[in-house]
């Protein structure tokens, strides 16, 4: 690995490490996301223009965005692509703290949906508006030519990583 590479890397790890999430967010970023997906999947998720969210790259959201309630537990975990198992702790928290409601399909026992609530709607908002202002005030620190260049440079970035992986290296299972 050259120089270039590994300052790459560690920056890639700074990044993670920063976790700038958990320090911005008043709740786990985990619960953060499920109510997150919830609210896209529903249609529900509005930008700061109050118009649904476009989930571009986001295959997932595309085929679901109905403005509906009926949010599987499994549309939620192949969202985040975690388990099932993962999925239902994070659901127990949201539950638990009045977030979101999940009740059985009279159709088939063996589906759960699950309904975010108005509270939780209302914590998803307000922890975007957290996050939007940070962004914006680091944004504005960076500088729009800045901005741009590194989203240019990044989306370049995951395409060649993207393309490496689906090219040279088979999915782990």
């Amino acid at each position: 690995m050259n120089d270039i590479q590994r300052e790459m890397f560690s920056i890639m790890d700074k990044f993670r490490r920063l976790d700038f999430q958990s320090k911005i967010l008043d709740i786990p970023k985990g619960e953060f996301r499920v109510l997150a997906v919830i609210m896209m999947l529903s249609g529900k998720f509005k930008d700061s223009c109050n118009g649904p969210v476009q989930c571009k790259g986001h295959p997932h959201f595309v085929a679901k965005l109905s403005n509906t309630d009926e949010i599987t537990v499994g549309d939620i975990s192949n969202a985040l692509n975690i388990s099932k198992p993962q999925l239902s702790k994070l659901l127990n928290q949201t539950d638990e703290k009045g977030y979101t409601t999940r009740s059985v399909s009279k159709k088939d026992k063996r589906v759960t949906y699950v309904t975010i609530t108005d509270f939780g709607i209302d914590k998803v908002q307000n922890q975007m508006k957290k996050m939007e202002e940070f962004s914006n005030n680091a944004m504005e620190r960076f500088g729009e030519e800045n901005s741009k260049e590194m989203l240019r440079l990044f989306n370049k970035l995951y395409s060649i990583f993207e393309e490496e992986i689906n090219e040279n290296y088979k999915e782990k299972r």
